[in-house]
């Protein structure tokens, strides 16, 4: 197995356990206590994790507490979050398809929409589903396979399979790192696959990403920068990130917290 490729798998065991020795990491790896120690020593260095004597725990959860990833929209960037999802609503017409993942940004989205809306939602994200279910004007594709209990949401190339030929208006999508100009990246690589999916089903790809996401460090790339066509986030983001973004010509709209109202939209049409 490779460094990085181990590496990212312990990655994947914080998300299901955020707090683990490294003992036990090199028992669900199958590798040497040392091999654990120099790869947690890399993690920290790259914050991802947060080591102490004989073990780890995800940087997140660390500064946090244990909340899952699943359930933070509901912590210290709620704001952000809402007004995000609120912009990204008002991109929805009726009676379009689109696709969203299980992301606390992306499925924010639902939450602005009315009740009656008509639409058709491609979802890996369980919690969106029940979000829209009340709806009878909704048809919901929830997109199946194995769950991702951190983030509630389906995962593996089996879930994919059942919906290939299908085709959407519009994806939105979350990440944990938004750099420029790799791209979207994510920490776990069970989570790859189903966002690219959806990625492929759209005619348009919408990033939802808080200002908090912008330049960390994590593992993977799951979107390229090529591949996304517009990026909604909040007022607090860097004028040096959005500039950044613009001149890459990326559609970027920018909204106000906590009302969601977009007050500047770059490279529009």
């Amino acid at each position: 197995m490779s460094k990085n490729l181990r590496q990212a798998k312990i990655v994947e065991e914080f998300d299901l356990s955020p707090l683990l020795t490294v003992q036990q990491i090199a028992q669900k790896l199958d590798c040497s206590v040392m091999t654990v120690r120099r790869d947690l020593a890399d993690l920290e260095k790259a914050n991802i994790v947060k080591r102490f004597p004989g073990g780890a725990i995800l940087v997140n959860h660390a500064q946090q507490g244990t909340t899952p990833p699943a359930q933070q929209p509901f912590g210290i960037f709620r704001d952000e979050v809402n007004a995000v999802g609120k912009a990204a609503a008002s991109l929805i017409q009726p009676n379009n398809i689109i696709c969203i993942d299980s992301g606390t940004s992306s499925r924010s989205v639902v939450k602005f929409l009315p009740p009656d809306f008509p639409i058709t939602i491609i979802t890996t994200s369980l919690f969106c589903s029940f979000e829209i279910a009340s709806n009878q004007n909704a048809q919901i594709i929830q997109v199946g396979g194995s769950v991702h209990q951190m983030t509630h949401s389906t995962i593996n190339d089996l879930s994919l399979d059942s919906v290939g030929d299908l085709s959407a208006d519009i994806a939105f999508l979350s990440t944990r790192s938004l750099r420029i100009p790799g791209g979207a990246y994510e920490h776990t690589l069970t989570l790859i696959p189903p966002k690219q999916f959806l990625a492929s089903l759209a005619r348009k790809v919408v990033l939802c990403v808080d200002h908090t996401k912008f330049g960390l460090n994590s593992l993977c790339i799951a979107t390229e920068m090529k591949d996304i066509d517009t990026i909604i986030t909040d007022s607090a983001t860097s004028e040096d990130s959005i500039a950044k973004l613009v001149t890459l010509g990326k559609e970027v709209l920018i909204v106000d917290v906590p009302d969601g109202r977009i007050i500047h939209h770059y490279n529009n049409g």
